[in-house]
């Protein structure tokens, strides 16, 4: 049996997902039905960076890449690493990694609370809680200070913003916000950049894929800057790429790719098996 392997990026497998969903799952947008001549930018969060592609529709079910553009960095990591210099802002660095390495559960607990607090808009103010180990915490602040974690974080230069008792932490969704926003500007300049590598032609959709796209904040920003544009987003955003994969390998579309220099989706022949590498 022969074996065919064809190298594919989240743009690309995100568009084909895209083309077969659904538009009462995609924002009622039905992508499949733009117009010869338009065009869209995807837009791929992934772990490692983030990717801004524009396609331009040729015929039905084909598109050919107009822009590749890589951002050499990833929004998700800019947040978490943004968080994690608050908290060695709020209780010092040298504890801070220490609490990390004693407490295995510590950053993750504070990861998935990151990744839920995305999803909404924190469009009002209120007190964000954080329920983690403090008593861990308390402990190393015990044997390696002369003050007691609450005292730590009373020093701190947030400490206006955040209030400790009954082992939470609950901080100003302003700050928090603030931590959002830095990320969500970077997105906003990434997107304006690519939107000029278009020429004369305008893009007027927006298709969300990767880890973040589904985030109430982000939406909201990038609906805020761009008014004028279409913004497709699914609520399997976080899984289209491998989704994408399994139908570019499978249905019969056409995506002229600028990365691989050919026609990157087909759909196989009989007595081929197709196996797609992202």
């Amino acid at each position: 049996m022969k074996i065919r392997c064809t190298t594919l990026t989240l743009p690309d497998a995100a568009l084909t997902y895209y083309l077969y969903l659904p538009p009462e799952r995609c924002n009622k947008i039905d992508i499949n039905r733009i117009r010869i001549g338009e065009r869209v930018m995807v837009i791929g969060f992934e772990e490692e960076l983030d990717s801004f592609n524009i396609y331009e529709k040729k015929e039905k079910m084909k598109f050919k890449q107009i822009v590749h553009f890589l951002s050499g960095t990833s929004s998700r990591c800019l947040i978490l690493k943004a968080f994690d210099t608050l908290f060695e802002d709020l209780i010092g660095s040298w504890i801070w990694k220490v609490a990390k390495q004693y407490c295995i559960d510590l950053w993750p607990d504070i990861v998935s609370k990151i990744d839920k607090l995305m999803e909404s808009k924190m469009d009002t103010d209120y007190m964000v809680i954080f329920s983690l180990s403090f008593i861990d915490l308390e402990k190393i602040c015990a044997e390696n200070t002369n003050m007691s974690l609450k005292q730590i974080l009373e020093t701190s230069e947030f400490a206006t913003k955040i209030n400790y008792g009954q082992m939470k932490l609950r901080v100003e969704s302003v700050l928090i916000k603030s931590l959002f926003d830095k990320c969500l500007s970077k997105i906003i300049r990434e997107i304006q950049h690519v939107l000029v590598k278009s020429d004369d032609k305008e893009v007027t959709t927006l298709i969300l894929a990767g880890n973040i796209a589904r985030s109430g904040l982000l939406i909201h920003a990038i609906q805020k800057a761009f008014p004028s544009k279409q913004i497709a987003v699914s609520d399997e955003a976080n899984e289209v790429a491998l989704k994408g994969a399994v139908l570019f390998g499978q249905l019969p579309i056409v995506v002229s790719s600028i990365f691989s220099g050919a026609q990157v989706m087909v759909a196989p022949k009989k007595g081929l098996t197709t196996k797609v590498l992202l």
